[in-house]
């Protein structure tokens, strides 16, 4: 029997298409950083109040890899989302 677990790594502040995209952006860097391991699945979570795009990490707890792939993700989350919209301000700026 596997124990799965959902582990959020934050939300994008956009709404939208702009959410939706913000969000693949930030798996594409997250598995830049850290080969993910077959055994977690990044998902994006749509919520409607307040509308915005979350990022969610399902895996199996019995599975060291996966659970240790987890743990990075989730220390380097803040970094990766703040990175992101540093960069969308910088583009808009222009």
């Amino acid at each position: 029997m596997t124990r799965t677990f959902h582990t959020s790594l934050g939300a994008s502040p956009l709404t939208g298409k702009q959410g939706i995209d913000q969000a693949a952006r930030f798996k594409q860097q997250l598995r830049s950083i850290y080969e993910k391991p077959t055994t977690v699945s990044l998902l994006t979570v749509t919520h409607v109040t307040p509308p915005h795009m979350e990022v969610v990490a399902q895996h199996d707890a019995d599975d060291p890899v996966a659970s240790a792939w987890v743990r990075h993700a989730v220390e380097r989350a803040p970094e990766i989302w703040q990175k992101l919209a540093e960069r969308r301000t910088a583009v808009r700026g222009r």
